[in-house]
């Protein structure tokens, strides 16, 4: 038995007219590491420059090309885009309180069951991105070892704060 696959080539014409766009007022075209001119090592004409929307594990960029995030937004979306579940309770929360000035006693509640669920886990510590965990990561590292020094490797992503940039620019 002979199985036949039809592909059909991703086309970028939406997507290149944003990043033209973009590139006009935005460093680099986009943000972060994703610009093809920071060393992206992706080739500008494959890749998705800009998404449209996403639902589960798929995205969809302006093209309408269709991919699987393997990298779950880059580690946090381990459940999926647009989960019900998490909407729902997002939705809930968000009513009672949007962007306060003080903490709120759900994030007590939450840190409580993280540490009741996770064994080796003595406290919790919460974060808007991945550049506080990182810096945290190192404060706590530093303060457990006593060390000031930290190891980078060449050519790898270690975070948007300054003093994680390649000195070569």
């Amino acid at each position: 038995m002979t199985t036949t696959t039809v592909t059909t080539p991703f086309t970028y014409t939406k997507s290149r007219a944003a990043f033209e766009r973009a590139f006009k007022v935005i460093p680099s075209g986009i943000y972060g590491h994703q610009g093809p001119s920071e060393g992206c090592y992706i080739p500008q004409t494959a890749f998705p420059l800009f998404s449209s929307r996403a639902q589960g594990t798929t995205f969809w960029d302006l093209d309408d090309n269709e991919y699987i995030d393997y990298m779950c937004g880059y580690g946090p979306n381990v459940l999926g885009y647009n989960d019900p579940d998490v909407d729902a309770a997002a939705a809930a929360q968000r009513l009672k309180e949007d962007v306060v000035t003080i903490p709120s006693a759900i994030m007590v509640d939450f840190a409580e069951l993280l540490v009741d669920t996770v064994a080796s886990a003595d406290w919790a510590f919460f974060a808007k991105n991945g550049g506080d965990t990182t810096t945290l990561a190192i404060l706590t590292a530093r303060a457990a070892t006593r060390r000031k020094k930290i190891v980078f490797f060449d050519g790898f992503y270690h975070g948007v704060a300054p003093w994680t940039q390649k000195l070569d620019y």
